[in-house]
């Protein structure tokens, strides 16, 4: 069951990064490059999770295949971002409109370099890549599968645990903490697939879901103020903005620092569903 349910599970990420591709190609959309970085993120963390139960396969190498790829629909999400951001500030200055526009049109020469690497690029190492997991999967063991998951998922569970533990998390590691969220947010969704929702119902998945959003505009804002304080600190009216801006980041960071002791009571409690599920 398990094998299959995997199988399956991949099967629908391969469908929908295909879908992605074919809109970049033919009709690209303001969603466009932000549904294809979240398909890939979704394909690493199963990736992850097929590493953890078959050590032959690499998820770093699989993941290699989609490097350039990823890259670029970043560099269109990225401008995405900054632009939105700063367009919520609702100032009127002359120079924020034109910061505004210049980031649309950067965006959209990034839009145009990420359809034009996907129609100069062949799709073929990614349909290699796609049978490659098919076989991977098709030669997990039957017996101690779902053993393996469970260690893999416990280990998450526990390494987030221990981050949220520190007293001091650099803000470097802020970044590192909501990839390794989404890495366990996404692998259990399927396992809520595999097994149904209600065996994995808690507070913690509600938390991480509320806490990886909350890191996610932490990180909009740090990323961006960076940006400005590098092109734009000596502009008239910048300190505005810039001040805006990092209020809003000050405000989510202490938000998910307020979410930590909620979290190290729930997650353990997750820890024991999964334990008790697989």
């Amino acid at each position: 069951m398990l094998k299959s349910n995997l199988r399956y599970w991949y099967e629908t990420l391969e469908r929908g990064f295909h879908l992605c591709w074919m809109e970049a190609l033919r009709h690209y959309g303001p969603e466009t490059a932000h549904d294809l970085r979240v398909n890939l993120k979704r394909q690493d963390a199963f990736f992850h999770l097929l590493d953890a139960l078959d050590t032959r396969f690499s998820a770093g190498s699989a993941m290699d295949v989609y490097a350039g790829l990823y890259r670029k629909a970043g560099k269109v999400r990225d401008c995405q971002v900054k632009r939105d951001l700063i367009a919520r500030q609702g100032l009127s200055h002359y120079w924020v409109q034109q910061l505004i526009a210049w980031l649309a049109e950067k965006e959209e020469r990034h839009a145009k370099g990420l359809k034009q690497y996907e129609e100069k690029h062949s799709i073929q190492p990614m349909r290699e890549l796609a049978a490659q997991v098919y076989v991977h999967i098709r030669h997990l063991p039957e017996v101690g599968l779902e053993v393996c998951l469970r260690q893999y998922l416990v280990k998450l569970v526990r390494g987030i645990l221990g981050f949220i533990s520190q007293r001091q998390i650099p803000d470097e590691d802020l970044h590192d903490l909501r990839k390794f969220i989404k890495e366990l947010f996404y692998n259990l969704e399927f396992l809520v697939f595999h097994l149904g929702s209600e065996k994995i119902q808690c507070q913690a998945v509600a938390l991480l879901h509320e806490l990886q959003h909350e890191l996610g505009k932490w990180h909009d804002c740090h990323v961006t103020l960076k940006h400005l304080a590098r092109k734009f600190a000596r502009m008239w009216g910048s300190t505005t903005l810039l001040g805006q801006i990092d209020a809003q980041r000050r405000t989510s960071k202490l938000r998910a620092h307020r979410m930590f002791s909620r979290l190290k009571i729930a997650l353990p409690e997750l820890e024991a569903l999964i334990i008790q599920a697989l």
